[in-house]
């Protein structure tokens, strides 16, 4: 930002003029003549200024102020000797900015920030006048030194202390990698890592790689799945596969033994029978339901093992590719008040029909709860059913605490590709504004939704090969891939366990809602998010601006609702859900998700 006194002589004498500008933007005011600018301060300035519009500014001087602002101040005299532009000094500065001509810096400002058209220069911008002001106004600023990737507080006594400490470490740190690479021996560097408290697991990894790649060292120390740097040597593996690591602390404190798989993993994967006090990797019936449960009729609750394509058959008609249409299987968790269990049972299939839907038992769930559970079917079937069914007011889930929504999309529609964008996309912190929304909870929010559907580490989600690769083993997450068989799991690159081989990937982020207009916008959601993934480009599935977009409707669009207006009414409910248009020179109707009884106090 520069600031310049400029005149222009003509044959009625000389009019000054303030001119302030930034990059390629200027602004201009008018001075009256008499005005003395910096050495007195005026306590009434209005009148002795005027903001000019570009139709006020001659011409002539309007050339020379693209040139200053070109030249950075430089004016040739052979093509503008009766113009001249001056910078402001020390105390006419202070005048304009903190002093008497408060008012006309204001209107300068003002004008440069209305011209800017991009939110980047914006902030910057602001970020000048505010350090400008601060400063010329006597307000300290915090201090902060960067240093290896950490800022510290300069002017707080902890702030110099703690990069005191760290740069003594950082010292150490360097003599015993030099060592290391001298004597080819890492071991007092090793020991030197694993026993630093909240060692940087980004300079461990930089370390580690420098010394393989151009030294073939071996550094010895490992970055376990519980996120402590261990020695290598002292490292215990788990998980089916033993794929997993642990550090000694974890194991002993996590880490149980599965009793039919005759491994051990992490506590929170497997299930806890109280019959045996032990721990298996199913979860436990309840005696109620041990019989066979293909001999059981339908209308009654079915065991949480029954598997609905014993019973149900998919929608043969459709055949899910990478590029087409697919099937999904949807599985709804509530609970009734007064009702029997088994006479919603019958209730549920009466509605939703006996050939669509089956109710099972889930241990998760309260003495009253159920989960239905459809059969592989088609979009426009699950919409239709679920509006078409008439909800007993008996039921609830959304305030139950427990019951959650999980949609199984069929493998098929999947390529690796795809799937690894579908994991950024739902994973991502950056997009938890956006997920929250629409599925009722998340985990960087939610408790509920840290227990049933934790997101992946961040790391792995600069792009979808990682994303696939670095996939954590575990079906109590935000999407799990453990339904797959070996040959579906090897086409699309996992490498994270099997558990049931149904050729799905279960999609658990939604808070069950009975509410027509959640649950069909959920439903809808989850079809459009596959088709959405499958043409996205990276840059595309970052919703971080749906926070924004959502509180005022004339900022840009995120991209998921730009392309959702381009897919031809298909998703009406979802379309309706987020109040945007469906048809061509349709008037846009109020999101349905500030309607909504079942919805977070803020998203």
């Amino acid at each position: 930002m520069r600031i310049y006194l400029a005149s222009r002589k003509n044959d009625l004498g000389t009019r000054r003029y303030i001119v302030m500008t930034f990059g390629r933007h200027s602004a201009v005011l008018s001075l009256r003549s008499d005005v003395r600018i910096g050495a007195t301060v005026m306590d009434r300035h209005e009148g002795n200024f005027e903001l000019c519009s570009d139709e006020d500014i001659p011409s002539d001087f309007f050339d020379a102020i693209k040139v200053v602002t070109k030249t950075h101040g430089y004016l040739p005299g052979s093509l503008f000797s009766h113009i001249t532009f001056t910078p402001i000094n020390t105390a006419e500065r202070n005048w304009l900015i903190v002093g008497g001509g408060k008012s006309a810096f204001i209107y300068l400002h003002g004008r440069i920030y209305g011209s800017l058209r991009s939110r980047s220069n914006g902030i910057k911008w602001d970020a000048i006048i505010t350090s400008m002001t601060n400063r010329l106004e006597g307000i300290r600023e915090t201090q902060y030194l960067s240093y290896h990737r950490n800022a510290y507080r300069m002017n707080a006594p902890y702030g110099v202390r703690n990069y005191l400490d760290a740069r003594d470490m950082y010292k150490e740190l360097g003599k015993l990698v030099r060592d290391a690479i001298k004597n080819n021996d890492t071991g007092q560097l090793a020991e030197f890592i694993v026993g630093y408290d909240e060692f940087s697991h980004k300079t461990f990894q930089n370390i580690d790689s420098a010394l393989s790649n151009n030294h073939s060292i071996d550094l010895g120390v490992t970055l376990t799945d519980c996120d402590h740097l261990v020695l290598s040597e002292d490292v215990i593996r788990i998980g089916r596969n033993n794929r997993d690591t642990a550090c000694d602390s974890c194991h002993y404190d996590n880490v149980v033994h599965c009793e039919d798989g005759g491994y051990e993993d992490w506590r929170d994967n497997l299930y806890y029978h109280e019959r045996d006090d032990l721990y298996y990797s199913y979860e436990e019936e309840d005696d109620e339901y041990d019989s066979d449960d293909n001999d059981r009729e339908p209308d009654q609750l079915m065991s949480y093992s029954t598997n609905v394509l014993d019973i149900l058959e998919p929608d043969h008609s459709i055949v899910s590719s990478t590029h087409g249409d697919f099937r999904m299987g949807i599985e709804l968790e509530m609970c009734t008040r007064d009702m029997s269990v088994n006479s919603a049972v019958r209730d549920v299939r009466a509605n939703l029909g006996e050939e669509y839907c089956i109710v099972k038992a889930d241990g998760s769930l309260p003495s009253n709860g159920m989960e239905i559970v459809s059969a592989p079917r088609g979009l426009a079937e699950h919409i239709k059913r679920f509006t078409a069914w008439d909800v007993d007011s008996d039921y609830r889930a959304w305030n139950t605490g427990k019951c959650g929504m999980h949609i199984h999309v069929h493998s098929k529609a999947f390529t690796g590709l795809t799937l690894g964008k579908f994991l950024m996309i739902v994973n991502s912190d950056e997009n938890s504004v956006f997920i929250r929304q629409i599925a009722g909870r998340h985990p960087l929010h939610d408790s509920q939704a840290r227990d049933y559907c934790a997101s992946e580490q961040q790391e792995i989600l600069d792009n979808p090969v990682h994303a696939i690769k670095g996939k954590y083993s575990s079906r109590y997450r935000m999407v799990n891939c453990e339904n797959l068989t070996r040959a579906e799991r090897d086409r699309l690159g996992l490498t994270c366990d099997i558990g049931k081989s149904f050729n799905t990937i279960e999609l658990r982020i939604f808070r069950a809602s009975l509410k027509k207009t959640r649950l069909l916008a959920q439903i809808e959601f989850t079809h459009a998010l596959v088709m959405f993934c499958r043409v996205a480009s990276w840059r595309d599935l970052n919703q971080s601006e749906f926070k924004e977009w959502h509180e005022n409707r004339d900022l840009k669009q995120p991209s998921f609702i730009k392309w959702l207006k381009s897919t031809n009414n298909q998703y009406p409910n979802l379309c309706d859900w987020y109040g945007i248009r469906r048809r061509p020179n349709a008037k846009n109707s109020a999101p349905t998700a500030l309607t909504c009884a079942d919805t977070n106090s803020s998203i």
